[in-house]
């Protein structure tokens, strides 16, 4: 079992009570046993928290263009990347369920290297343990279609489960360790097994 982290820092401004523009830079830490960081292609986004609301019911949405400055999206060809973002959320209370879907479009030059499109699904439930300790388990499902290839034909990277935990260790900080199952070993991208990993969203402003 190998272990991973994902890291994000987003700046933030309000548009209004619901909307705002952030951008966000990114990178990838591999842990045990390489200890590498790799940096990801920042974003700038527009985000609106409630699209829809009714109850329980929430609606979170964004755009995302996507900018290719590291070596390797370089070295892909890639000129700019496009994202829509959904989150839909239903929230009674200590126990509730959302669902993650995006598209992207990658821009290519010529000499292009990659997926055209990128799609991406995450149903996901959860259980509070504690007023400030959950439990979290998703499935998590990508594919893309690769350039210059047939608009028709679509190859999966893959299908995970996550058990994982988000503990909100202050109103601030919120980390969210997780194990990664994988349970589809027929797709593209070929699986090292299974490997622990973590997210951290700390608001400093």
């Amino acid at each position: 079992v190998c272990s991973s982290d994902l890291n994000f820092l987003t700046l933030n401004s309000s548009v209004s009570p619901d909307t705002f523009l952030g951008i966000t830079a990114g990178w990838n830490w591999q842990g045990m046993p390489t200890g590498l960081a790799t940096p990801r292609d920042p974003f700038l986004k527009l985000a609106r928290n409630n699209i829809a609301r009714s109850g329980a019911f929430s609606w979170y949405g964004d755009f995302r263009v996507h900018l290719p400055i590291t070596s390797e999206s370089r070295q892909k060809d890639l000129w700019v990347g496009m994202q829509s973002f959904h989150y839909l959320g239903w929230d009674p209370g200590d126990a509730g369920a959302g669902l993650a879907i995006s598209a992207r479009y990658n821009l290519f030059g010529g000499e292009g290297r990659g997926d055209q499109w990128e799609f991406y699904g995450a149903p996901n439930v959860y259980w509070n343990i504690l007023p400030r300790l959950a439990f979290n388990l998703m499935l998590e499902w990508g594919a893309g279609r690769p350039f210059g290839e047939d608009s028709r034909l679509l190859l999966s990277n893959g299908l995970d489960l996550e058990p994982g935990l988000n503990w909100k260790v202050s109103d601030t900080l919120l980390l969210s360790p997780y194990l990664s199952l994988p349970l589809d070993q027929t797709s593209r991208e070929l699986s090292e097994g299974p490997f622990v990993g973590m997210t951290l969203s700390w608001q400093l402003l």
